[in-house]
């Protein structure tokens, strides 16, 4: 680890005191009142707000008749017995609860083990045929006053079998594919990210602008250190001067195409004027390729020395997170027959299907037998409808496509097909069938399939037998990988194309590296997670270097940035190198394609670009050994990427950076818990001690064991999340923390315990530490003074000039919080693995205990084992483990 100063002022935060937050009469804590909705929000999945820009269901449905006849006047009016009251009100109760339920079913909010056809849904499985569904409750409103639309999220790893293989997942709140966001032009999205998976995370609302918002783009090493396991960041941004079809992913290794990832739709007044007239049903329609392993299980096989970057090839294809996997190609592994995906339609409708290709690296080519289809949107940006008969769908590209159900008299179902093009793959997997399919379903056909349902049919889809048409024709006549050309289209609105713009060059390559592995490079440059997120550094450096324009490695060798340090245009080519085809993807901004041809760049014709250039996307694909001239517009203050959006591409390090407007991104605040992600108080035992030594012999004794186990040093952390961006604010921590030790009386002692293994990266093997109340009162003021007040202080804005009763009630507030956080989530613990590899085999259980004891002696877990004392030591844990960065210590 290195040693890292830094200059500057400190920060001020509230004493330490003796308040007692756990006793019953402390004031009530809103803070903790919201964190109490977390199990309801977890239980009723993601739409926690209230979608009433949806049609009424209905009016009148509890209306009634009123007599007009007139009352006997000497009739006694029966004596109604408390029994038979009871009865009346129990029949009340339950029409009333009846009803809510039967609302619920058919609103956003409702979560169901069955969809709507009635198949009975898997607990890690989202009932996407109707959360997917965008006009179940009639067509949206997109002409409602802007508001905040906010969701709780918590990423999870779980074990689940989308096409039937049973593998390890990474889900958002414990299912998959991921929630919908849906919301207008306007709307605020607040999304809290909550991780307890295994890994870092981050969030990546793919296309979003983020324009003023760039601490929102989620891009880890870019623009954010990683959500560590056990802690959560909240992603809040506004969607200015945008609409149209987008999703998000996580932005953190392979994560995305592990799990996490799902669809965003942003309605607009002016979109609905231009389309909604044209379609009465509305879906997204979420398809991706499909591995049977994590995707780091494939890297070794991937990166190594003397391969050829032959890209692995997936096993399957997903069409609404659901596929059909052929189980007899496996003997060795748990897997259920399932059946294809059905997607109901009702008859003579016009259809709005928004597709959204999220896979690793699959081109698809879509289709419907018998129905052609009009093209009204590429990525957000509206064109006139073009009559199509299939579009080829690159990876991470979206378009909107207008069906019309008007083919019964030919068939009652046929093939809604996304096929992936085996061209695009260095070598055809055995497993992989390249058709897949989905059921387009009439609703004759649909009522069927519902019967055979309701009779617990498992071979619902079967029964009747496939669709017998025949698909259209292949997508072009070709087998090349290629994007479907929008230079046939013509934009909705005519705005006119800027001129041309400062050039810029790109040569995108695979070079053989050191260890004579094949890396993605970008003008001999690959890219690697810089050890601090280049923002973060740009912010706290502010490098004059870095203001001026052009390419720079300022961040180093592996940081290829290209600065524009004023609102201009852009001409970018990209020259591929590669003999295969690239999908870039653009952070922040939309551009024109002006050009594009084979071999290199031909700058004759620069002076004669054709007239064709109207369509702007934020993803394209380039053609092997092709080249593409694209056109932005650099208006939007940040550090933005550029990468090949193929999963194992940006793995290998096919990615660059924009660094725009460097002036204004420097006045720009971070928001509150961005700078804090990435810093942790560690509690260690004395340098040099017997202890020391011994758990650090442990450490590195334990890594043959795991082939990706880091060496790192002996510590507790007692808390992360701690922001510090100067010298004087690192001194200030490590002295209140140690202010805080010497509380204790008779010196602070830690007691160790067994042996444990967890699942987490950072938890795979440690000791743990018995949770003594001088250690969790530690760890507590710890939590309160180092992230909770500095979080609540910059909430209040201004803090200081409140009365005397404001700040106690945020104190106590903040307090509370820290108590729950220390009763509920704190767990000290010595960690001496880190790894992914799980489970731990027992064979390796019995190693790793034996050394414990030649390490420890006999009965170690009872003896006593541990340390008086110690010292704190500040962390910025950003980047490989091998670069965590010590930015103080201190003695106790």
């Amino acid at each position: 680890m290195s040693y890292k100063k830094i200059g500057g002022e400190d920060l001020e935060l509230n004493n330490i005191d003796s308040r007692n937050y756990d006793s019953p009469e402390a004031p009530p804590n809103d803070l903790d009142d919201l964190a109490d909705l977390d199990d309801f929000e977890h239980d009723h999945e993601d739409d926690y707000s209230v979608d009433d820009d949806r049609a009424d269901i209905g009016e009148g449905l509890l209306g009634g008749k009123k007599s007009t006849g007139k009352q006997r006047q000497f009739r006694r009016k029966p004596k109604i017995s408390l029994k038979l009251g009871l009865v009346i009100a129990f029949v009340i109760v339950v029409l009333i609860v009846g009803f809510v339920i039967r609302y619920l079913k058919t609103s956003k909010g409702w979560s169901s083990d069955v969809d709507s056809l009635g198949r009975r849904l898997q607990p890690w499985q989202r009932n996407t045929l109707d959360e997917y569904n965008l006009s179940k409750n009639g067509l949206w409103n997109s002409s409602s006053e802007p508001q905040t639309r906010e969701y709780f999220w918590t990423i999870s790893d779980i074990v689940g079998a989308p096409d039937g293989v049973q593998r390890k997942m990474t889900v958002i709140n414990g299912k998959f594919p991921g929630p919908l966001i849906e919301a207008n032009e306007g709307d605020r999205i607040i999304v809290h990210v909550k991780n307890e998976g295994a890994d870092p995370t981050g969030m990546h609302f793919h296309g979003m602008f983020q324009k003023g918002t760039n601490f929102m783009d989620g891009v880890l090493g870019v623009t954010q250190c990683g959500i560590m396991p056990g802690h959560e960041f909240t992603y809040n941004f506004t969607l200015d001067g945008q609409y149209g079809t987008y999703w998000y992913h996580s932005h953190w290794d392979l994560q995305a195409i592990d799990g996490v990832a799902g669809p965003l739709v942003i309605h607009s007044p002016k979109e609905d004027e231009a389309y909604k007239h044209l379609y009465d049903e509305e879906m997204v329609l979420f398809v991706n390729d499909w591995y049977h392993e994590m995707g780091r299980e494939y890297m070794p096989g991937y990166l190594f020395p003397n391969g050829e970057n032959d890209e692995p090839v997936p096993q399957a294809g997903l069409i609404q997170g659901m596929g059909e996997f052929d189980c007899s190609k496996y003997t060795d592994r748990e897997c259920q027959q399932l059946q294809k995906q059905i997607i109901p339609v009702e008859e003579n409708k016009t259809y709005r299907i928004r597709i959204i290709n999220a896979g690793a690296m699959s081109e698809i080519d879509f289709s419907i037998d018998q129905h052609k289809f009009d093209l009204i949107e590429v990525e957000g940006f509206s064109v006139e409808p073009y009559e199509l008969q299939a579009a080829r769908v690159a990876n991470a590209q979206r378009y909107s496509f207008l069906v019309k159900t008007d083919k019964r008299e030919i068939d009652e179902q046929f093939w809604l097909r996304t096929e992936f093009n085996p061209h695009c793959y260095a070598e055809m997997n055995d497993e992989l069938d390249i058709n897949v399919r989905a059921i387009f379903s009439y609703p004759s056909h649909t009522e069927k399939v519902k019967k055979l349902i309701a009779k617990g049919d498992p071979n619902y889809l079967v029964a009747h037998g496939d669709p017998q048409d025949v698909k259209w024709k292949d997508f072009d006549g070709t087998v090349e990988c290629l994007e479907l050309n929008t230079t046939m289209l013509t934009p909705k609105y005519n705005d006119p194309i800027p001129g041309r713009g400062d050039f810029v060059e790109l040569h995108a390559a695979f070079h053989r590296q050191q260890g004579a592995i094949k890396r993605g490079v970008f003008n001999a440059t690959t890219w690697n997670p810089a050890k601090e997120a280049t923002l973060s550094q740009f912010l706290r450096e502010k490098p004059l270097e870095m203001f001026a324009d052009g390419p720079s490695k300022h961040w180093g060798p592996d940081q290829l940035t290209v600065t524009v340090n004023s609102t201009r245009t852009i001409d970018l080519v990209i020259n591929n190198l590669d003999d295969g085809a690239h999908p870039f993807h653009l952070h922040g901004h939309k551009f024109w394609i002006l050009d594009s041809g084979n071999s290199y760049f031909n700058f004759g014709r620069y002076d004669n670009i054709p007239d064709r250039g109207q369509v702007m996307r934020d993803t394209l694909q380039v053609d092997g050994y092709g080249w593409v001239l694209i056109r932005f517009v650099i208006d939007n203050p940040g550090i933005w990427a550029f990468h090949c959006h193929f999963a194992w591409h940006m793995e290998a390090g096919l990615s660059m950076q924009f660094l725009a407007l460097p002036e204004e991104l420097m006045e720009m605040q971070p928001p509150s818990g961005w700078n804090d992600m990435c810093t942790s108080l560690w509690l260690q035992p004395p340098r040099n001690s017997p202890i020391w030594q011994q758990l650090a012999t442990t450490i590195q004794g334990l890594k043959p064991i795991f082939s990706d186990s880091e060496n790192f040093e002996p510590h507790i952390t007692l808390t992360s999340n701690i922001s510090v961006n100067t010298q004087g604010q690192v001194d200030f921590v490590l002295d209140r923390a140690v202010a805080a030790a010497k509380c204790v009386p008779q010196g602070f002692q830690i007691h160790l315990s067994s042996v444990k293994y967890g699942s987490r990266f950072f938890k795979k093997v440690y000791l743990q530490v018995e949770p003594t109340p001088e250690l969790l009162s530690l760890a507590r003021i710890c939590r309160e003074d180092f992230v909770y007040m500095p979080e609540a202080m910059s909430q209040a804005r201004n803090y200081q000039a409140m009365s005397a009763e404001e700040r106690q009630k945020i104190d106590t507030q903040v307090g509370q919080r820290a108590a729950e956080w220390t009763r509920n989530e704190y767990d000290p613990h010595v960690s001496l693995v880190y790894s992914d590899l799980y489970p731990v085999e027992d064979a390796d259980r019995r190693t790793i205990e034996t050394r414990l004891e030649d390490t420890f002696g006999s009965g170690y877990d009872e003896s006593g084992l541990g340390w008086k004392n110690g010292r704190f030591a500040l962390v910025r844990c950003e980047g490989p483990v091998d670069e965590w960065e010590v930015l103080g210590v201190r003695d106790f």
